[in-house]
């Protein structure tokens, strides 16, 4: 791929940075509570926003071969929050 994927990275990362900030103090539309997740997420928003562009952009028709074959080989240096299994 031609992109430079860290690139594509940073800029997400900048934008849901600050579409966080502007969502913090919001109350849900109904009114209710939010559940808590027991444990914590492992890939961050900007990440898999990256991925599925990266996806888009390339050649493969399969997102979860693009995955395992692509981000999981070539990216991971990237991508520090990628699992080994």
């Amino acid at each position: 791929m031609d992109t430079n994927s860290v690139e594509i990275f940073y800029i997400i990362d900048e934008f849901c940075k600050e579409t966080e900030k502007t969502m913090k103090g919001h109350i849900p539309v109904n009114g209710m509570p939010q559940k808590k997740r027991k444990r914590a997420f492992t890939v961050y928003d900007s990440e898999i926003i990256t991925i599925m562009i990266l996806f888009h952009q390339s050649h493969f028709r399969d997102l979860k071969f693009f995955y395992n074959h692509y981000i999981k080989v070539h990216c991971r240096k990237d991508y520090g929050s990628l699992k080994t299994n």
